[in-house]
Formats: C-alpha cells, structure tokens, sequence
C-alpha cells in the first residue's frame, strides 16, 4: 500500500461520482479530501471505506503554473526516456511500477459510458485494408473509383483532396456509366487482416477502421458545387448512387469486422462547413442517414463501437447520429456549440476533439506561454464529466518550429490533462 504522503488526492465530489476510485481506494492509491460528517450522506458502502481508511482534511489546491507564466511550478518526477513528461500523481503498485489501465483498457470504459481512469490522448490506432488504395501514400493518385488527388503542403497540411476540375461524375443521371465499384469477389480477408494487423498487440491497442463515406463520395466524384446541385435537382438519382456505393460499403464492413476486428469503425462524412451543415436536416435525414444507419447496423452487430468524423459546424446531425447508434465523434471542433453538445449528451457521445485547429493558436509561430494557457482551457472546459479525448496537435509545418510545438502539447498533457480527474 502506498504512503500517505504518496497518494493521490480527489475531493469528495469526486468520489462521489466515480465508482471506480472505490477500487483506487482499496488499492491505497488514492486520498479522499473531506471531513467524515461532510461525505457520511454520499452512501453506506463508500462511508465505511472512508472512515475505516484514508479521509484526510483537504489541502489548498496547488495550481498548474506553466513554464514562464509567473510562479515556478512544483518539482515533478521526470519519465525516463521523456525527461519533459511528469510522473508525478500517476498509479503506481506497491513496488513503485505503474499500474494504469492500457490506453485500450481505458477507452472502452469511455465507450460503456464510465469516466475513464485517466484522459486518453487521440484516440485508437488507425488501420487501413490493403485491398483499397490509400491516397495519402507518395505516389497514389487515383482511388478504386478512379477519383484522382492531389495536395500541397500549404493546404489543409498536404492532405489528398480530388484534384479540382477532374471529376469522374459531371452529370448525376449518367452515375450507372461511370461508377463502377471494385469487385470484391476475389479479396482474401483472412490473410489481408492478418498482413495488415502484423506487429500490433490487441491486447493493449485499439484499432479502429475508417469507412462508410456517403454524403463525401458524392463530393469526390463531382466537387462541391455539382454535386450540391445534383442533390437539390436530382435527389431521387442521388438516392439511388447512394443505395449503390453502400451496398458497396456494406460489404466491405462485413467482412472487415469478421477479420479484423476493429474496436470501432468511424464513419468519415465531411457533411458541414465551419459556419453550417452543406445540407439541411431533412436533407440528411432523407438522403443520407438511411446510408450511414445500414453502415452502423453492420458495425454495432458485430460487436464493434462506431465514432462519426464529421468536420464543421454539424452539430444538427447529432441527434440522427445517436438514433442509429454513434458513440464517439472527432473532431468535435470549436464552431460547434460544444459547451452545450456536453451538456445535453452527457458521456452518452464521447467527445474526441474539441481543439480549436484554426485559430491563431494554433499557428506555427504562436507564443509557447499563449498555446500553453490555450491548452489548460481547453482540458478545463473539455474534461469534466469525462467523455473527453485530448487531441490537441502542434501546428503545422509552416516555418519550422513544430518540434518544440509538440513538446508544449506533451508537457501540458503529461503534467496535467492527463491525471485531471485525480486532482479536480
């Protein structure tokens, strides 16, 4: 069992919401801050294990001072291998090893709808299926549909967009002619899963597939402007490429979570802009979310979670989204009513995002102290209740300078995203 001087320390409050500090509390790994008379209410079973072993009065709170930002902050335990990451107030066992739960363990606790046992940071591990082409490799310029990319560093951090102009689709009503999806008839799942998946450990990593796009398919194929068109003059021939392209997806889905076994599948449907969704509700509701619902049926049946990646002012769709079962959406950004999206949803849709990506500070020159002091109000505001995964990035490589950037990122979430819900 741990020293007095060596536990972590959470208000009652704290204990008061969080089953699982029972188990910290047993464990000796944590110090409830209160007076007996002040918690004895809380409930019998949590009142004996408080009297009987750690209550202690509370302390004054020791705030987080970042580097240059007035008072020198405490002097914390340095990682190892990561001299600028803090161990300080992390669980350790009774021979000084920690003894956290995996970032696996610990996000699927967030998915049941439990507050996690630390703040996770990004999400799970990206995989991708070899059958399909990925865009993003130097050299891959077109997609199984033919959709030709291109990208530059200057934009949107040199991520593939359909190369302006060269569509494969001009005309909705001739979509039988020109879209032909890939025949799937030969694919060797077994053995793609088991050459993709190489060198992972499912036992502590999380994977998750991005798949199921609908609403974006439609904007690859034509660009924005035709393909709005074509929604607002031809739903019913949009309607019919969509039951096509999600037979399609169907597919794919059910073989993936057959072989590979994701811990979740994201849908990624890009459906707004920063201001407002491209499309309005009853669009959505009549043109798309039949699509996504057959996708997410697929999913959950499986036994995997599903997460939404859906950039933009989309907060309308979310209802829809929860009716067919989404748990988890990035990246959740600031034009968005987050504040509100947490209160009303609860832990009931996991927030993985919520970092405000393209304002100043997030600029490759902005000042250390500014993205420090952005970064601790962004956990503060993001963190209670739980619900939340840190996805904070360094800017990027615009004039240099990003190396220190992430350091800034790390450094904040080490010394104090991460073990928020142990010191608040």
């Amino acid at each position: 069992m741990r020293s007095q001087a060596n536990r972590s320390r959470i208000p009652a409050d704290r204990f008061a919401r969080d089953p699982y500090s029972v188990l910290l509390l047993i464990r000796g790994e944590l110090t409830v801050e209160a007076k007996i008379e002040e918690i004895r209410p809380i409930n019998r079973a949590k009142w004996l294990l408080i009297e009987c072993l750690h209550v202690t009065e509370p302390e004054a709170p020791q705030p987080y001072h970042p580097p240059g930002c007035g008072a020198a902050p405490p002097q914390r335990g340095r990682s190892e291998h990561h001299p600028h990451i803090s161990v300080e107030n992390q669980p350790m066992d009774a021979g000084g090893k920690r003894d956290m739960l995996s970032h696996k363990e610990n996000m699927l606790r967030m998915y049941s709808g439990e507050m996690p046992e630390y703040i996770p940071m990004y999400g799970f591990k990206e995989v991708k299926c070899s059958a399909f082409i990925d865009v993003k490799k130097p050299g891959c310029k077109r997609d199984e549909f033919g959709v030709e990319y291109t990208g530059k560093e200057e934009i949107f951090g040199g991520a593939p967009i359909p190369f302006p102009g060269h569509y494969v689709l001009t005309d909705i009503r001739q979509w039988r002619d020109k879209i032909k999806a890939p025949d799937l008839s030969g694919v060797d799942w077994e053995q793609l899963a088991k050459k993709d998946l190489a060198g992972i450990d499912r036992s502590t990593t999380g994977i998750v597939f991005f798949w199921g796009k609908i609403f974006q398919r439609l904007m690859d194929f034509m660009g924005f402007s035709d393909g709005l068109l074509a929604i607002a003059t031809e739903p019913e021939e949009c309607y019919a490429l969509f039951d096509y392209l999600c037979d399609f997806h169907c597919e794919v889905l059910k073989n993936v979570c057959r072989y590979y076994k994701p811990d979740s599948v994201c849908i990624p449907d890009d459906t707004a802009t920063a201001r407002a969704p491209f499309i309005s509700r009853e669009t959505y509701q009549r043109l798309v979310k039949p699509f996504h619902a057959r996708e997410a049926e697929i999913v959950l049946n499986s036994g995997c979670h599903l997460d939404m990646h859906d950039c933009g002012r989309c907060e309308d769709f979310i209802d829809d989204w929860l009716d067919f079962g989404v748990q988890s959406w990035n990246p959740a950004q600031p034009s968005n009513d987050l504040a509100g999206v947490k209160q009303k949803f609860g832990r009931r849709l996991i927030i993985n995002g919520g970092w405000d990506s393209q304002s100043p500070v997030s600029y490759a020159e902005v000042d250390e102290d500014v993205l420090r002091e952005a970064l601790i109000r962004y956990v503060d505001e993001m963190a209670p209740n739980g619900g939340f995964i840190f996805a904070a990035r360094a800017p990027g490589k615009l004039r240099g300078g990003v190396k220190d950037k992430m350091d800034v990122v790390m450094d904040v979430y080490q010394n104090y995203a991460k073990n928020w819900y142990l010191t608040h």
